[in-house]
């Protein structure tokens, strides 16, 4: 009899933990925290960007939570107070914060200046008369501006007292002078110019002669996109467009009459491009980009220099 009541009540036991193993267990409730973080000198959307990337590929060592829980941090970027509302385990804030201020830096600010210069055509010549009269080629100006060896570079005021100095010999032309402002790997662009009315066609009326006149847009565009090392060396993405108007006597004819001929000039366009590197404070003259004078028309330099500006 007291085999049989130990036998029952070990199997009373056994039935009565199975029971209790079937019994739901309560949720594991996860412990999250938030934050609101401003940020100040880049956009909000490009370090939420950043730091949900990293977040995610380096896996933050947080706390092992249960499978009902849900520990990955979320960062979302408000663009109407550029701050960076931010939810996630205790365990992970820390680290957030700490991405946060590393990528929250001041970029450097980037000053790039352009001397665009024009050599008078008579330069083209290799005639005596031309050579007495002191003209210059391009390659004549870059050894007198020290600029002749490749990857040369010259201090800019040195340059820009020699180029003064040239021009008032008359041995060259200062067309342009543009500067950009800009921020470390963002892009800036300065358009100079001015609309030239343009005759395209011409009818007859009782009312006399009547023109048709289109304005074209000439002038220079350039467009840079800077990107600063450490040690303040510009890596810089150059792009300069220039258009004008060409001689009036080889423009397109658009009527003729007794005893004139009504011509439209054409837009000339000159585009270069190119990709440089510049030390902060020095000058180099754009690799490639003289544009040799043909058919009378002008030579062209074209000197830049980078100044890098931090804090």
């Amino acid at each position: 009899m007291v085999r049989i009541l130990a036998i029952a009540l070990v199997l009373w036991e056994v039935s009565a933990a199975s029971v209790r193993s079937e019994e739901p267990r309560p949720p594991v409730q996860t412990e999250r925290s938030w934050a609101v973080y401003r940020v100040d000198n880049l956009r909000a959307a490009d370090v939420a960007n950043v730091v949900s990337h990293l977040l995610k590929s380096e896996q933050l060592p947080v706390a092992k939570l249960n499978t009902d829980g849900n520990p990955e941090p979320i960062v979302l970027a408000d663009a109407a107070t550029n701050s960076l509302v931010v939810s996630a385990p205790p365990e992970a804030m820390e680290r957030i914060k700490s991405l946060i201020k590393s990528l929250d830096v001041v970029p450097p600010a980037v000053r790039i200046e352009v001397i665009m210069i024009e050599l008078p055509a008579r330069a083209n010549s290799s005639s005596a008369k031309n050579s007495e009269a002191g003209s210059l080629s391009a390659d004549q100006l870059r050894k007198e501006l020290g600029l002749d060896q490749p990857g040369a570079s010259a201090d800019p005021k040195e340059v820009q007292t020699r180029v003064a100095a040239l021009e008032q010999a008359g041995r060259l032309r200062a067309v342009r002078r543009p500067q950009v402002l800009t921020l470390n790997n963002h892009s800036a662009q300065l358009q100079l110019g001015r609309n030239e009315p343009m005759v395209t066609s011409t009818s007859q009326s009782k009312f006399g002669q009547q023109n048709s006149i289109t304005y074209r847009e000439v002038g220079l565009i350039l467009t840079v996109t800077p990107r600063v090392s450490s040690d303040n060396v510009v890596t810089a993405e150059i792009s300069l467009t220039e258009s004008r108007l060409g001689p009036s006597e080889e423009g397109v004819t658009v009527a003729e009459y007794e005893k004139e001929t009504l011509r439209t000039p054409q837009v000339m366009h000159t585009e270069t491009q190119s990709v440089v590197r510049l030390r902060d404070g020095r000058t180099v003259v754009l690799s490639g980009l003289s544009n040799k004078g043909q058919k009378g028309e002008p030579e062209q330099l074209i000197l830049v220099t980078a100044h890098v500006m931090r804090n």
